[in-house]
């Protein structure tokens, strides 16, 4: 029986994804964290003017927020990006260890898990795993 196209996972699958997915993504993510520099930390502000504060407070405040807002916007941007290049590594690691599993190879799924490695919502990268033991030819 043909394994189940939906969970099973290659070498091709992996950097069929990175140069699908992830090398666009990143490479749009860049023109976006370019395009918001100008509002990122350490840029002097005001940068949206509504109108003259000293004529009308509320518009100083307002542009205020809309200066806040931009920011955070960039911040992030700058900690997706972190985030992507965390994946690239993850997955550049893996396709070596891809590289290295015999081409029929059959992996359990706590095999699979070794390799992969569990997701992690902090971000924290977990130490490169070792190749699992051949399970026999």
């Amino acid at each position: 029986m043909p394994p189940d196209p939906i969970t099973s996972i290659d070498l091709e699958t992996v950097r069929s994804f990175v140069t699908t997915y992830l090398a666009p993504f990143s490479t749009g993510l860049n023109t976006h964290i370019s395009e918001f520099e100008y509002y990122g930390e350490g840029q002097d502000g005001p940068h949206v003017r509504i109108g003259n504060p000293s004529h009308l407070p509320e518009a100083g405040i307002l542009g205020g927020r809309f200066d806040t807002s931009l920011l955070a916007v960039h911040t992030e941007l700058i900690g997706l990006q972190e985030e992507v290049g965390r994946i690239t590594d993850r997955l550049n690691s893996n396709m070596l260890v891809f590289l290295g599993l015999e081409e029929d190879e059959e992996l359990t799924a706590a095999q699979l898990l070794s390799i992969i490695g569990s997701p992690s919502a902090t971000g924290d990268r977990p130490p490169p795993a070792s190749p699992p033991p051949a399970t026999g030819a």
